[in-house]
């Protein structure tokens, strides 16, 4: 087993309600109980931070669940460890397209600064690898376990590239809706509409790349922790009354752009089928 992705074509649309009403129902449990806890000054501020980052493993604790269920409870957790382990023959994917989604994020942030928008502080240089590994284990990359690595492939093979691709996005933008009402979320200082052309720009994007490096969920998971980390380094939001939130709107729309490009390049291989377990086998 490794780390490809474990969704298919053949898999009927029971596993994939499963997940999406798993991943959903746990994550806004849990996000609703740090809504609550955070508007109504109930209980110390690490309780709802605790509550907040199990609602951040909804779509992990999905799939493993989903899997779980077609295989055992072993070849889950494998099938999590092996995600996070590029494979060699796509190292070199990983760099070209990780160089580009940090491209893009640089591009977000000169138009944020362009705007007037300028952070007073930003973290240490020293810190980047110990952010990259945050964001890689519950800052976002956690997240593409599920939507990547499962729901994903599944629209793919039942729709097509773009339009399963497109309904990803959107599955996932609504996921993050609770988020918006969480008081010091990143979500509260964007703009909805900007943050749903980034969830769906990346879902093209992240495709593309995981069709070059034949299907491997790691790409997508390694992908969204540059992207998050990057994020942190060249600040791209503001919280300031009356910002114009030049980099979000920057971000979204040139993640729709450039996906939308990578996308219309003829994929090489079609979606990989999964055993009788439910995974992928190369």
């Amino acid at each position: 087993m490794n780390g490809a992705v474990v969704g298919s074509n053949r898999r009927g649309y029971g596993d994939a309600a499963l997940y999406v009403v798993a991943a959903f129902a746990w994550s806004w449990l849990w996000w609703g109980a740090a809504i609550v806890l955070l508007r109504n000054d109930v209980g110390p501020e690490p309780l709802a931070a605790a509550c907040s980052a199990l609602g951040d493993i909804g779509p992990a604790v999905a799939v493993w669940w989903v899997v779980a269920r077609r295989s055992t409870p072993a070849d889950a957790w494998r099938f999590f460890r092996s995600c996070l382990r590029l494979p060699p023959s796509g190292r070199w994917t990983f760099v070209g397209f990780g160089a580009l989604v940090v491209a893009i994020v640089a591009i977000a942030a000169s138009a944020r600064m362009a705007s007037g928008e300028i952070s007073e502080s930003q973290p240490s240089l020293w810190m980047i690898g110990p952010y990259l590994l945050l964001m890689l284990v519950l800052g976002g990359g956690q997240e593409e376990f599920g939507w990547r690595g499962f729901l994903q492939p599944w629209l793919v093979g039942r729709l097509n590239r773009v339009t399963g691709s497109l309904a990803a996005g959107v599955i996932w933008f609504g996921w993050h809706l609770p988020l918006f009402a969480m008081p010091g979320s990143i979500q509260t200082q964007v703009p909805i509409g900007a943050f749903a052309a980034f969830t769906i720009g990346f879902s093209l994007l992240v495709w593309k790349a995981m069709e070059v490096a034949r299907f491997h969920a790691s790409m997508a998971i390694w992908l969204h922790a540059v992207n998050n980390c990057a994020g942190i380094f060249l600040v791209f939001v503001s919280g300031e009354s009356g910002a114009s939130h030049a980099g979000t709107w920057a971000l979204g729309g040139l993640y729709l752009v450039v996906g939308a490009v990578a996308l219309s390049i003829p994929r090489a291989s079609s979606v990989p089928q999964s055993n009788s377990k439910g995974i992928v086998d190369h």
